[in-house]
């Protein structure tokens, strides 16, 4: 029989209500490490806004991890630039 375990730094990134342009979601992180940094890119999905769309922004975010489990530095890395984006 399995057992499975959730391990304590699962999920590596959680949305932060702070920042508008993750404050509901972040999504499908795809981990590069180059020496010993990890950078993370990921999908996040920004709180909803009237004048542009209910369901919210999404775009690219990224975050810096020395020990690949706490990541910091996060910024949005892709931004839509024009309104169909």
């Amino acid at each position: 029989m399995y057992v499975i375990r959730r391990a304590p730094h699962n999920p590596l990134i959680a949305p932060i209500a702070d920042k508008h342009w993750e404050a509901r979601g972040t999504f499908n992180p795809s981990p590069v490490k180059k020496g010993n940094i990890t950078h993370l890119l990921y999908r996040a999905l920004g709180r909803p806004d009237a004048l542009m769309t209910p369901a919210g922004v999404s775009t690219i975010g990224k975050a810096l991890s020395l020990d690949g489990e706490h990541f910091q530095n996060r910024r949005q890395f892709i931004i839509p630039e024009e309104e169909w984006e």
